[in-house]
C-alpha cells in the first residue's frame, strides 16, 4: 500500500509541473523517490537517465530592453561555452540550421527558450549576437540538459 501511495504523490508532483516544464518525462517510475520537505515536493533520482531533459543551450538570460535576449550567465562546460558566448552578450538570432540561411529573429529570453527547446539534441545552430554594439555570429551544437540542472530550474 505504501509503494502505491509514493506512486501517487510522485504522479501529483509531475501533474503540478506539467504546465511548468515542456519535454518532462520518466521512462521508469519505479526509479524515482518522492519526499515531503515543508510545503515543497523535490523529486531525486536513482538513476539519471530515468529523466528525460529539455534541448540547452547553456545561457540563463532575460530580455534586453533594445530586443533580444542578454546573457546574464553562461553555463561552464555547456554549448553555449564552447561557442564562445559571454555574459553581457545579447542573442538577437537564431539559425534553423549551422549554415544560417534561415534565422529567427529573437526578441525576448521566453522567445529564445522557446526556439531552443524546440530543436532536438544535436542540431548545430547559427547563434546571432550583439556584442560591444557589434553583430557577430557563433555556432553551436545543442545539447541535451544535464539532469541536476534541470532540477534546480524545476524547483
Amino acid at each position: 500500500m505504501s509503494g502505491d501511495r509514493g506512486r501517487l504523490g510522485l504522479l501529483v508532483a509531475l501533474c503540478s509541473l506539467a504546465g511548468v516544464v515542456v519535454g518532462f518525462g520518466l521512462s521508469n517510475m519505479a526509479t524515482m523517490r518522492v519526499h515531503h520537505c515543508s510545503s515543497a515536493r523535490v523529486v531525486s533520482t536513482q538513476v539519471a537517465a530515468a529523466v528525460e531533459t529539455p534541448t540547452w543551450l547553456g545561457v540563463r538570460v532575460t530580455t534586453d530592453r533594445a530586443g533580444g535576449a542578454y546573457v546574464r550567465d553562461v553555463e561552464p562546460g555547456s554549448p553555449a561555452a564552447r561557442a564562445g558566448l559571454q555574459r553581457g552578450d545579447v542573442i538577437t538570432g537564431v539559425s534553423r540550421s549551422h549554415c544560417g540561411r534561415s534565422v529567427r529573429s529573437i526578441d525576448t529570453a521566453q522567445a529564445l527558450v522557446r526556439t531552443v527547446r524546440s530543436r532536438d539534441v544535436g542540431d548545430r545552430v547559427r547563434i546571432r549576437v550583439r556584442r560591444d554594439g557589434d553583430e557577430h555570429a557563433v555556432r553551436a551544437q545543442l545539447a541535451q540538459m544535464p539532469v541536476p540542472l534541470f532540477l534546480q530550474e524545476i524547483r
